[in-house]
Formats: C-alpha cells, structure tokens, sequence
C-alpha cells in the first residue's frame, strides 16, 4: 500500500466550454482553489482554450471569451503552485468556431469539399491554423508558467481531410493525388490513413520542439 500511496496522483480536469452569448462571465479564483485543495487533489488541467476558440487569457493572437473581464490564467495558476498543485492548460486543438468563421479554407474537409459538421467547428492540422495553435500553445507557456498542455481533440474526422493543404502535402510527399475516400482501394486507405497519423505527429513534436525552446 506504501509504494501504491507513493504513485498515486489524483487529478482534475476543469471543463467548461463558454460561448460568447454570455455576457458577464466571473470566476472565482481563490474560492476554487481552495475546493480543489479541500479535495486533495495534486494535480489539474485547467481551461486555456475552449471548444469555441475563445480563451480564458489576455491572448495577443486568438480571441478572449468576450463575457470575460479577468485573465483567469494569470490569477489562478500562482494560487495552484502555492498550494502545491501542478497544472496542465487544457486546450483543445481542432474545434474552433471563431477561427473557423475567418478563415473557411482552414476546415476539415471531406471528398466533397464539405467541411465535418458537428455544434463546433473542426479545423485541419495542415493547413495556416497549425501555426495559430503553436504560437498560441507559446504564448501561453511563455506568460503562465503552467507545468504542461493537455491537448485535446488533436486528430482528423474519419472521413477528412481533403483540404487543399492536405492534398498538396500528400501529393508533394506521395507524388500522387489524394484519391476520394470512397474510392481507396486498401492500400490506398492504409496510405491515406498513415498520411494523417504522420500529420499528427509532426504537429505534436513540433509543438514540443516550439514550446520547450
């Protein structure tokens, strides 16, 4: 039971999702804080970026939830540390309304160029927005000294992406254009699929190699 008590981490993840029809949004740092202390909990990834695009920061690139008036991050990540409670920033990586609006040529997109439909928007990890997410992913451990990212949603629907960032990078990596989904013949599925899975990597390692530097 000493070693399991020696390991054992418990964790919280803090999700809420606010969208920008609410007008007057206030949290209450020190009064959470001290609930997650009461619950013993040692570790907890708090909300950065949420499902909408906004943030709960003072960002310079992206668009803070509007209801907003505190740089949530600021005042609670200094009270976490102080009560010996490591934190991660949830953000989550594909959904973003906001950006989705002003840039459409960002979308996932399936074979016949309709974007994946769902309550929030899902944005592809080849096209411009891959830079937005890292430089936002800086920013963020550059001002708030968190302990880490979780990075939710990091992927591509089943049946995306053919935007024309993906099909240019798979035609410049495969010399071959990127047939429809509906037409792959199992190789090509097994090619289209590690094509993706590859995209995802190389994302999550260059937001290590950006973040760490």
């Amino acid at each position: 039971m000493n070693n399991i008590k020696e390991f054992a981490l418990r964790r919280l993840l803090c999700d809420f999702h606010i969208p920008d029809s609410l007008k007057n949004v206030e949290f209450d740092c020190p009064e959470y804080v001290k609930q997650v202390k009461e619950a013993h909990v040692q570790h907890i990834a708090f909300m950065a970026k949420s499902h909408y695009g906004n943030c709960f920061y003072d960002t310079k690139i992206g668009q803070k939830c509007k209801g907003l008036k505190q740089d949530i991050l600021r005042e609670i990540v200094p009270l976490f540390h102080k009560n010996g409670i490591t934190v991660q920033a949830y953000y989550n990586v594909w959904h973003n309304n906001i950006e989705g609006e002003k840039h459409p040529d960002w979308f996932q997109v399936n074979e016949n160029g309709m974007k994946a439909t769902g309550v929030w928007d899902e944005l592809c990890l080849n096209s411009p927005y891959r830079e937005y997410v890292i430089a936002q992913l800086c920013e963020i451990v550059s001002n708030y000294g968190v302990d880490g990212f979780w990075l939710d949603q990091v992927g591509f629907s089943s049946d995306t992406c053919y935007c024309q960032y993906c099909r240019e990078k798979y035609f410049n990596k495969h010399d071959d254009k990127l047939k429809p989904y509906s037409q792959q013949n199992i190789e090509e599925h097994i090619k289209f699929e590690t094509f993706k899975r590859d995209s995802i990597r190389d994302f999550l390692l260059e937001c290590i190699k950006r973040t760490k530097s």
